[in-house]
């Protein structure tokens, strides 16, 4: 079993319906025990180690890490912890140079919701490489990427393709970025919920045997 930590706040953005619903399909996974949190604040930080897994997804404007979580976060990560964005997570953190270190992506600007396609990158990693091209409406997050992160999966937006899924390795520790969940019907379609599973898969660290 992994002690998995999803670190959630928001009524309006994310709607607490998407919330409710990420945290239903969550509790389904049977290889995660699920635990919960409300902020990424130095008290949560401080307690990282405990867990095998985070999950953030929440969109206060302009998060201020404190230079104490980030060094927290930083070490949890680096030292084997794995780390899901999902969504406006990304914006909540735009200004924290620490937090852009770990996942590789900032974010720039919204799309706005509207109807794009999915699909897998050619040199995609094997977990995500088999997904089918799929529909779905939701809104995008446009990032700059200064550090090297792997691209899985892109959305065609007004022609051209941006990324959606990103992965990267942080010491020890691995990190998968997922800009999707803006709308509660997201978390409702079968592709997303496999998306998720992709992206816990990739993050968790194999059990040893006993």
């Amino acid at each position: 079993m992994n002690d998995v930590l999803l670190i959630s706040s928001g009524l309006i953005n994310p709607p607490l319906k998407a919330r409710l619903l990420l945290r239903k399909f969550l509790k389904e996974i049977r290889y995660i025990d699920l635990h919960y949190a409300g902020e990424l604040n130095e008290k949560t930080a401080g307690l990282l180690a405990a867990y095998d897994a985070v999950i953030l997804y929440h969109g206060k404007k302009e998060v201020k890490l404190t230079e104490k979580a980030e060094k927290a976060l930083k070490k949890y990560v680096k030292r084997g912890g794995g780390l899901m964005t999902l969504h406006s997570a990304t914006a909540s953190y735009a200004s924290s140079e620490a937090f852009f270190s770990i996942t590789g992506g900032r974010f720039i600007e919204s799309s706005g919701v509207q109807n794009f396609r999915m699909k897998p990158r050619t040199d995609a990693s094997k977990m995500f490489s088999d997904f089918p091209v799929f529909k779905i409406r939701d809104e995008i997050y446009i990032h700059d990427f200064k550090e090297k992160v792997k691209i899985q999966m892109t959305a065609d937006i007004n022609g051209k393709e941006v990324p959606v899924v990103w992965t990267r390795k942080r010491g020890e520790g691995r990190v998968c970025c997922i800009n999707l969940g803006h709308l509660p019907g997201t978390f409702e379609l079968f592709e997303i919920r496999r998306l998720i599973s992709a992206g816990l898969s990739y993050i968790l660290k194999p059990k040893k045997k006993k």
